[in-house]
């Protein structure tokens, strides 16, 4: 018993090993995020980011002061509609009421986001970057030419390559201003657009890690990778501890932006045989896994030819009457590359490196999912 419980922690802290070392499609560094992929995605995110005014301001406490955010009648008939929004003022006005202890490092995120010839910004207000950790911890606040409002209160955020807490997408002729929260073990995004001066989340915010596929083919695709316990179910006469479920996976659900609703909608997985997905990868998978002493539950093609196999092997130990636990995987092919996406483990065979733990659900938001194969 004890030999399986040392093999049962060695498979966790592996699949930890492999997250820090950046092997899967999305991986964990210091931060918890590796955001390699992001920066080499097929989104016309650079285009993007020529356009947007981003700036480093140190502050003290000395530069505090209130500010009224909102130009008088006259400023607005002397000034174009661009001048009515003040950077500098906004700022002021934000680390006046931030009741933040230090503000030692602010960032501004400000554009005309929505074409509508005024600009607004997101403000980053709080420490200052913490290399070891790739991230920083503060607030980050909202403003337009009406006033200003906290978006999201003290907390550690995921720093960027180009050490900000921000990132713009850009699908279609929208732009979307993403940051993640950095957790001890995973991060989760919020990402919004603007609409009428106003900041609107999106569909996709608050799920999960928000980045591109580095190998993404789709038009307008995003991946959201969501962090789950559900790798390891304990099988124990202990009424206490059967059916206790463990094991941290991160899978990686699929979106796309949705021009006529103007959000996200998901690549929802629709059911297939066996005999399909071993036509589509070439070879007979199903029986490599199950010769392996997996069991496969559900396959699923997505929309943007994804592939996911579900499987779970269950281990009984040896000196334990009645005692094991059953480990949950996945195997995960993409059509467009005619590849097994890279996973968390590492062995000879493909199919086995392409395991994220856990098991893929249908959809990850059913409400918003298109399930067409």
């Amino acid at each position: 018993m004890k030999y399986n419980l040392y093999k049962k922690f060695i498979i966790c802290a592996s699949s930890a090993v492999v997250l820090l070392t950046g092997c899967a499609d999305i991986s964990l560094d210091k931060s918890n995020i590796d955001k390699s992929n992001i920066d080499e995605s097929d989104i016309e995110e650079s285009n993007a980011e020529e356009s947007v005014e981003e700036s480093n301001i140190e502050v003290s406490d000395e530069d505090i002061s209130d500010s009224n955010l909102e130009a008088s009648s006259e400023e607005a008939d002397d000034e174009t509609s661009e001048e009515v929004f003040d950077e500098e003022a906004a700022l002021k006005a934000i680390l006046s009421k931030s009741e933040l202890q230090r503000k030692e490092k602010t960032i501004s995120f400000v554009d005309d986001f929505d074409g509508d010839g005024q600009k607004e910004g997101f403000f980053y207000i709080g420490d200052e970057y913490d290399g070891d950790y790739n991230e920083f911890y503060g607030e980050i606040w909202f403003a337009n030419e009406d006033g200003y409002a906290l978006v999201n209160n003290q907390f550690s955020y995921v720093a960027t390559d180009e050490q900000s807490v921000f990132d713009l997408y850009m699908f279609g002729d929208k732009k979307f201003i993403v940051f993640n929260m950095s957790y001890t073990t995973e991060a989760v995004g919020r990402m919004f657009y603007i609409e009428k001066s106003s900041y609107v989340e999106t569909a996709i915010s608050g799920v999960g890690y928000i980045f591109t596929r580095q190998t993404a083919t789709t038009p307008n695709e995003i991946c959201v990778s969501k962090g789950m316990y559900d790798r390891f179910v304990e099988i124990s006469s202990d009424e206490s501890m059967n059916g206790t479920v463990t094991g941290h996976t991160w899978k990686n659900y699929y979106f796309f932006y949705d021009e006529e609703s103007g959000d996200f909608k998901e690549f929802g997985g629709v059911e297939i045989s066996r005999e399909e997905v071993n036509t589509i990868v070439g070879f007979d998978v199903c029986t490599e896994i199950e010769n392996y002493g997996g069991e496969i539950s559900t396959i699923y093609k997505r929309g943007n030819g994804v592939v996911n196999i579900n499987y779970s092997i269950t281990v009984m130990y040896e000196d334990d009457d009645g005692e094991g636990y059953v480990e949950y995987r996945n195997v995960n092919y993409d059509m467009e590359t005619g590849e097994f996406i890279v996973g968390f483990n590492e062995d000879e065979e493909p199919w086995f490196c392409s395991d994220f733990g856990g098991t893929y659900d249908a959809a990850l938001i059913p409400e918003i999912a298109v399930f067409e194969k």
